[in-house]
């Protein structure tokens, strides 16, 4: 997954491209793949599973008999009361607002005279964004996220989080920093080496 291009703005291609695989890493990912064979991965929407299909718009999508969730397209596209996710604040740059698992924005109001879009943001704050910016259609996956409750070390270490001691609480077998008081002894590696006022 480390060699594969993780594609922030979807701008690149305006094909079809079908969902192959789901990589679960603190967050989902999408493994999409293209018509001309080229892959990569995108974050995941609610609702669509694999050999679904997603897109980026860059028209109206009245040819459409029913919106498809995952689509990336522009805020001027949409309706009031529309579910969106990983909207920009300025276009053409990485999304700003709603990334987080399981938060979606609505769409308020759009004002075509002024340019602007009246979006309610997860945090209860509405604001005003431009309508040309992009956003993706759903909401975030992983939407009961807020619900695990992390027991213990091991079920952590297994979704990604690797745990970490400070050097102060260990021992000072463990670690050259551990068993310190109030000292002026300044902070050093694990091999001892001083690690502070540039030494």
């Amino acid at each position: 997954m480390n060699n594969l291009h993780y594609d922030f703005f979807r701008y690149w291609s305006t094909k079809f491209a079908i969902i192959i695989k789901i990589f679960n890493i603190k967050k989902l990912f999408f493994l999409i793949k293209y018509p001309n064979c080229s892959i990569s991965y995108i974050k995941a929407t609610n609702g669509i599973f694999i050999s679904n299909f997603c897109k980026t718009i860059f028209y109206s999508i009245n040819f459409y008999k029913y919106f498809l969730l995952g689509l990336k397209l522009q805020l001027k596209f949409l309706k009031i009361n529309f579910i969106i996710f990983d909207a920009e604040l300025i276009p053409f740059t990485k999304s700003t607002f709603s990334k987080s698992n399981g938060v979606y924005s609505v769409i308020l109001n759009l004002n075509c005279d002024l340019n602007l879009v009246f979006i309610s943001l997860p945090s209860s704050k509405k604001i005003y964004i431009n309508k040309n910016c992009y956003c993706s259609l759903g909401r975030n996956a992983k939407i009961f996220w807020k619900f695990i409750k992390f027991s213990t070390a091991g079920f952590s270490k297994k979704i990604g989080f690797k745990e970490k001691v400070r050097g102060v609480a260990m021992n000072p077998v463990d670690h050259p920093n551990g068993g310190r008081t109030k000292t002026n002894k300044p902070e050093v590696s694990i091999w001892g080496w001083v690690a502070k006022f540039s030494h």
